[in-house]
């Protein structure tokens, strides 16, 4: 199974549901982020001042092949590094199922889903450039 992920919204404290990150839901470029095939996808954000609270997680993604029964994500989030990830990310949620409802999209012709996730308080440092790997380990 890959999973195609590709538009993340986090939303938080301290106004809770208020959304304090949006990359989009531009589909256009998205990408395979699975560890079977070698690719875990990151990308990068900036959270601002007083919005610096993680306690829930939103994205969109498709399946290449059959939809599992449950999902099994991993979510990691790493510092930066030079324009790109450091080697080692400092959180991780392992195990993660969400929340999946079909979107009525598409993504490059397999079908849309919408996903959201809550959180433990994940807190970061404002105006600090973060990157934010999602993977299904679904077979």
């Amino acid at each position: 199974m890959m999973a195609i992920l590709c538009a993340v919204v986090f939303t938080g404290l301290p106004a809770a549901a208020d959304i304090i990150y949006d990359n989009g839901h531009d589909t256009a470029g998205a990408t395979a982020s699975d560890f079977s095939w070698g690719n875990q996808i990151a990308d990068d954000f900036q959270l601002q001042p007083g919005s610096a609270t993680i306690t829930d997680i939103h994205w969109w993604g498709a399946y290449s092949s059959d939809v599992p029964s449950v999902d099994d994500f991993t979510i990691r989030i790493f510092a930066e590094d030079t324009s790109a990830p450091a080697d080692d990310y400092f959180v991780e949620l392992t195990g993660v199922t969400g929340n999946r409802t079909p979107s009525g999209g598409d993504i490059g012709g397999f079908t849309e889903y919408a996903y959201s996730v809550d959180t433990d308080p994940i807190v970061l440092a404002a105006d600090t450039t973060y990157w934010l790997s999602i993977v299904d380990n679904t077979a």
